[in-house]
Order: C-alpha cells, then structure tokens, then sequence
C-alpha cells in the first residue's frame, strides 16, 4: 500500500514526456502483474492500482502503443472482468474503479492502430455494449461513449461494430435519451460513422426504428452539433440509390418532415445545408412525385430566394431542379414546379434552372403551353441577359428559346421585349456587361471550349429570331428593337467569314451542314424598316 501511495504520487501530474518514461521503464506491466496477482478481496489495493494505471497512460500515443503491446494480455482480460464486477457492485469504489479503467481504455482507443486490436479483444465489444444498460455514473458513460467513438472511426471495425448483439442498439439509446450533452455528442458521431460503411447502410434503413430515432432527434435535439451529425447520418443513407424510396415514404413522409423542419427552423447553417443535401440525395425519378408536394416547393423556393446561407440557396435550387426534371408535364403538380422554376431564375444564386427549362422546351407536347404560362418568357429572358450566369446556362436558356419558337403557333407570344432583348444579346454574343464580376466563368473557361460555347449560342439565337421572323406581323417589332439590327448583322458577318473558311482549299468540314441564316435574316428586317 506504501508503494502504491508512493506511485500515484509520483505519476499524478500532466506531464507527457514523465509519463512517457513511466511507460518506457514498464510501469504499466508492473501494475498490470500486481493487479493479476493481487487478492481478490483487497479492494483498496485494487482502487490503486487502477488509479496508477490510469495515470501512466496519460502519456504519447507511441508509448501508450508500446506499452499495449506489451502487456495487452496482461492488461485486458483483468480490466475487463473487473469492470463487469464493479458494475455488479462485487467490489468496493466501484465507480471510481470503472472510470479509471475506462479512461485507460479510452487512451488506447485514441491510437489508432490499435483501434482494430481491441475492438476484437474477446469482450471488449461486450464491453461498450453494456454502456446503455449498466449503472454507470455520467463520467463512466461519457468516458465509454469516446471510446465507441474512437473505435467506430476505424473502417475495419463498423461492420463489426454494428453487427456485435445490442452494440448499435445501445448507441441509439444514448445518443437519443443520455442526459449529459457531451455524451449524446459523441454518440451521435460515432452513428456517423458506422452510417458511412456501405454495408451497414441497407440494414439501418431497413431497420424502421433507425430512421425513427434519427429523425426525431433532428427535429427535437437542443445541441447544435448534434443535429449537425444525425442529419449527416440521413444524408449519408440517402446516398444510396436503393434506400431513397424507402426513405421518402417511411411513417407517411417522416424523414422528408424532419429535413424540411430543419431547413425552416434550423438556426445552423451546417444544419440546414446538410438537410437540404439529404433532401438532394433523396430526389429520383422514384421519389420526385412523392416529393413534389407544394408545401415542400415553397419551402424550396423560400429558400432558394431569401435563406442567408449562400450553400442552402444553392442546394434548395437543386433539389427543386432535380424534382423538375423528373416530372411530367401530364403531372398535376407540374404547374407548382413551374411557378417554384420561375421564381428561382429570378434569383442571383447559382442554379440549374435553365437546363431544366431547355429540357422541357424540347417535349414538343409541352412547348404550348409552357410558352403561355404566366412568367416563363420572361424567366427565359432573365437568365440570358443575367449577369453572373455561366456559359453554360446562357446557352441552356438560349437553346430553350430556340426550341420553344420551333412551335408555330408560340411565334407571336415570343416576340415581346424580354425574348428579343435576350436573342440579340445571343446573336451578338455581347455578354461582357459592365456589371459583370471579374474573374466569372466567362474568363475561366477554357479559351477553346469557350469560343465553341459562344458560337452555339450565337446560333441558337439566330435560328430563334429566324423563326420569329417567319410571321410577318413580328418583323417590324423585331426591326425597331433596339440593337437587334447590330447583332444580327454581327452574326451575318460571322457567318461570312465561315463561308469563306468553306470555299479554301483543305478547308474543315465543321461548317459544311450548318445553315446560315443570319444574312436572309438581316434582310427580312431590313425590308421590315
């Protein structure tokens, strides 16, 4: 008893480079012998040594590994049998026993090459498991559940982890109902973890209470972070193709009230974006229908439009995008997503609108009656004259125009101030405005496909404003808009110099099916004045 009052003496301090001699010269496999070997009944003795144990292994991850080496067969079947003693209350200090071994376990639990060693320690799962069920003290617990944590972050364990009998159960018990918020946060993170396994992906959705749980707790979890990581969890299932359906049609809509809760009401941004990130993962051409609900789409284009995150913005535009892509103009909540698309290319946040209005425009059953729909031309309009849009979306919407005008009976609506002002900007490929920021896409395009871009472009809106002009009625509209005589002259001349390129020995073929149509253009205005 001297010797043990003298050693946790000696070893109760902070200091890692003393600690780390007290492991090189062996301290941890003289107390792990003494604990072996010592009478069972001599509880003070016990108390000690655990609390000597613990104080030595305070020290650096290479020492703590060495000395695990070591003595692991010394040290883990003793520890082991002991705490599940202690819970039992067949020993006296038993919380003060427990705790220290805990700690001791948790600083081997912090190396992570040993991380695979003691989770398959016979037991050692048992161990964690019990962490829900046996009367620990907050510490104790708090101290088990790092060490879950710990070990859950080794790929090699979550299988193994999520499979041991009781194990995942447990975790979700405290990560849900433990009283201490630091111990539900470590909890949460290790459920983050064995979610990013694909292995234990499929059982976990198929498992109903999983998605239960983990969607009330991002609805009536009080710690930021912890909100944060169990809608990482729901995230990270719903990347998988095979879960999304299930997901979505859980308990009547559960999962998708839960995101759209925290998306609403969320006061973290980390939140709010990773729930609109879950809702991306989930949107198939399964899902879209079910998601298309018009509470959900105004939530989106609220979103979309006033959130003051930048990255939830962004996000609530994709999920919107995706739906719309996936639905049909014969379904009813068509019209609803049409409205949402509308307000969104309104916006100045990066989107994917355009694409999806130019995916539309080419179903010639849809062209009719999109180009009447209140807002649609004048959405078009907007996102070609925008001045932060990509190329990309300047020839999305251009080629939308495009494949609206090819409809006959759509060429007198077109022609009103917006379209035309958004195909003269194409046909003259005007699109270095003033306001526009340096450094855009615009100037990080490579050179080449850039060039390409803008010539397509300028096409598209060329062959537009030919069709427009097929009706007579518009051609004198079209001759009096402003700048539309300059651009379309520009495009002739661009198209001269192509023809020219034709008719030069060894000249490409690139040109050689296109149909120049800027010139005949350029005079029907002309005789329109």
């Amino acid at each position: 008893m001297t010797a043990l009052s003298i050693a946790c003496v000696e070893f109760d301090h902070k200091v890692t480079v003393k600690h780390n001699a007290e492991l090189y010269f062996g301290a941890v496999g003289v107390l792990a012998h003494k604990l072996v070997t010592v009478d069972s009944r001599k509880h003070d003795v016990i108390r000690m040594i655990c609390a000597a144990m613990e104080m030595t292994m305070r020290g650096g991850s290479k020492y703590v590994k060495e000395a695990y080496l070591v003595n692991s067969r010394d040290i883990m079947p003793p520890f082991l049998e002991l705490v599940e003693k202690a819970e039992h209350s067949k020993i006296r200090y038993a919380d003060e026993v427990i705790l220290n071994i805990s700690k001791c376990f948790h600083y081997l639990s912090r190396v992570p090459s040993l991380q695979l060693s003691l989770a398959r320690q016979p037991g050692f799962l048992d161990f964690l498991q019990r962490v829900a069920t046996a009367p620990l003290n907050v510490a104790c617990r708090n101290t088990r559940t790092r060490v879950l944590a710990n070990l859950a972050s080794a790929e090699e364990n979550k299988v193994l982890m999520f499979f041991h009998k009781g194990l995942f159960s447990s975790l979700l018990k405290i990560a849900q109902m433990d009283s201490i918020d630091s111990t539900r946060e470590y909890a949460s993170i290790a459920l983050v973890q064995l979610a990013s396994s694909p292995a234990n992906q499929i059982p976990m959705i198929k498992s109903g209470y999983v998605l239960q749980i983990i969607s009330t707790m991002v609805v009536s979890e009080k710690v930021t972070s912890i909100r944060e990581n169990v809608t990482t969890v729901l995230q990270t299932l719903a990347f998988l193709k095979s879960s999304r359906k299930r997901m979505v049609e859980y308990n009547d809509g559960m999962v998708v009230e839960a995101l759209c809760h925290q998306m609403q009401q969320d006061e973290s941004e980390k939140a709010r974006r990773r729930a609109a990130g879950t809702l991306t993962n989930l949107v198939s051409a399964e899902t879209a229908e079910q998601l298309a609900d018009p509470k959900l789409l105004n939530l989106l284009r609220e979103l979309a439009s006033n959130d003051s995150n930048a990255d939830v913005q962004e996000r609530a535009c994709l999920v919107l995008t995706k739906i719309a892509s996936c639905i049909s103009p014969s379904s009813p909540f068509h019209d609803a997503i049409i409205t949402a698309l509308i307000v969104v290319a309104h916006t100045d946040v990066d989107n994917n609108v355009a694409a999806v209005f130019r995916l539309k425009a080419r179903d010639a059953k849809d062209r009719y009656r999109l180009a009447r729909y209140p807002g649609v031309l004048d959405a078009l309009g907007r996102l070609c004259v925008k001045p932060k849009a990509t190329l990309e979306d300047l020839d999305n919407a251009t080629r939308a125009l495009m494949h609206l005008s090819n409809e006959n009976e759509n060429r007198k609506i077109m022609c009103i101030e917006s379209v035309l002002d958004a195909l003269s900007m194409g046909a003259s490929c005007s699109y270095n405005l003033p306001d526009r920021p340096p450094n855009t896409t615009l100037a990080d395009t490579d050179e080449t496909d850039k060039e390409l871009l803008m010539s397509e472009i300028q096409n598209s809106a060329v062959r537009a404003l030919a069709r427009l002009a097929t009706e007579e009625a518009n051609r004198p509209v079209m001759a009096k808009h402003q700048g539309l005589l300059t651009a379309i002259a520009k495009a002739t001349e661009k198209e001269a110099k192509e023809q020219q390129q034709q008719r030069e020995p060894n000249a490409s073929p690139t040109n050689q099916k296109k149909d120049f149509l800027a010139k005949p253009l350029l005079l029907i205005m002309l005789l329109a004045l």
